[in-house]
């Protein structure tokens, strides 16, 4: 069972159409990808335990597929959706400060006071109980992203609070820099109790265009703070600050690679097409067959891995006219590389290389499965 990823589950709850693609690749050739609706019109495909086959319908009006013949290379078709990962940057680095710190002994970096990625309140911040016209300022350096795709909105977080009452005038804003140039948020009125305040660029305001991941990882952003404006001297601190990067992108999951064995041309009245017929790697298995018998010798220290490696890499003698799959042994049990099975394993003449590897495995409590990797996985299955 393949495992998809937390914004991939969250898009199937999504009424946008979904995504399929299909990329085509052989040794030594360009790999061809094409996509849902620009290049494929109809798209069929079916896991049925290890058995996978795909049906794939082109659109061939401009005729480059006319005299493109794929015939036996590997088709990989994966489904999607179009997602908006939203990804949190902290800060991990001091880069222009000129607020206070508290505790001030340790940490020495205003940084640490800041980056918390769930705000401790009053245990640490970043401060100034200046009563001048002006705003102090920290700038702080980001971690690089990790994501891709095109980027939607940044969104900058300060977490902030007066120490006591009777501010009488706006003292908090957002702060970033970006491509050497400096913006501020609204001005913001804190209150004694934590609030957070955010500041949102759709683009960069120093290009006017969306952003880049380039200017995301270049990115500086913090906070600025002033005293408030009474009597009474008025601290202001601020215990985090953090940017959120949300991102559009096409995003797949893959299922187990397939061969293409069949490319018929279809055409109609103002219809050109092209259509692929493609089979998993367990359907070849089924396909490939002994070419003689074979029968254990009574004193061979063979395992049940030794021969199933063998089978699956065609380096047994009755399989070593066929295709060499690579065995990932993920987990084992107590059997599968202790038990030898000697004169007790044999192989009929004709018998399918896949009947073979599913009667070696059923020795043991563990299964296999064909992954996107296009290599045959031996684990223990878990049982929820």
């Amino acid at each position: 069972m393949r495992s998809l990823s937390s914004t991939l589950t969250a898009a199937q709850k999504n009424p946008l159409k979904p995504l399929c693609k299909l990329v085509l690749t052989r040794t030594g050739l360009p790999t061809i990808t094409y996509v849902a609706p620009t290049r494929i019109i109809d798209l069929q495909d079916i896991e049925d335990g290890h058995f996978a086959k795909a049906k794939v319908l082109l659109d061939n009006s401009d005729k480059v597929l006319t005299d493109l013949d794929v015939r036996g290379y590997t088709g990989t078709v994966s489904h999607g959706f179009t997602t908006r990962p939203t990804e949190t940057l902290r800060p991990n680095a001091d880069n222009v400060v000129g607020l206070g710190r508290y505790p001030g002994a340790s940490p020495k970096f205003n940084y640490d006071e800041v980056d918390d990625e769930t705000p401790d309140e009053d245990v640490t911040y970043v401060y100034t109980d200046d009563q001048g016209v002006s705003y102090i300022e920290d700038l702080y350096d980001l971690p690089a992203s990790t994501e891709s795709g095109t980027i939607n909105r940044v969104r900058v977080f300060v977490r902030c609070k007066a120490d006591s009452a009777g501010t009488n005038r706006t003292c908090v804003r957002v702060h970033i820099k970006t491509n050497g140039t400096e913006y501020d948020g609204n001005e913001e009125t804190p209150t004694t109790t934590y609030t957070t305040f955010s500041k949102e660029w759709t683009t960069n305001p120093q290009t006017g265009s969306a952003w880049t991941w380039n200017e995301i990882d270049a990115l500086q952003i913090g906070v600025g703070l002033r005293g408030g404006n009474n009597l009474s001297i008025i601290e202001i601190r601020c215990t985090q600050v953090y940017v959120e990067v949300e991102s559009v992108t096409d995003e797949y999951d893959a299922i187990q690679p397939m061969k293409v064995i069949a490319q018929p041309d279809y055409s109609a009245p103002g219809l050109l097409t092209c259509y692929l017929s493609l089979v998993g790697y367990f359907n070849l298995m089924q396909e490939d067959k002994a070419n003689d018998s074979y029968v254990e010798d009574p004193t061979s220290t063979d395992t049940v891995k030794d021969l199933f490696t063998a089978v699956a890499g065609a380096t047994l003698s009755v399989f070593d006219h066929c295709t060499a799959y690579t065995v990932i042994y993920d987990s084992e049990d107590s059997l599968i590389d202790t038990f030898k099975p000697k004169e007790s394993f044999t192989v009929s003449r004709n018998e399918s290389r896949y009947n073979v590897l599913k009667r070696l495995i059923s020795w043991t409590e563990c299964v296999m499965l064909m992954k996107a990797d296009g290599k045959i996985h031996v684990q223990v299955p878990t049982i929820s």
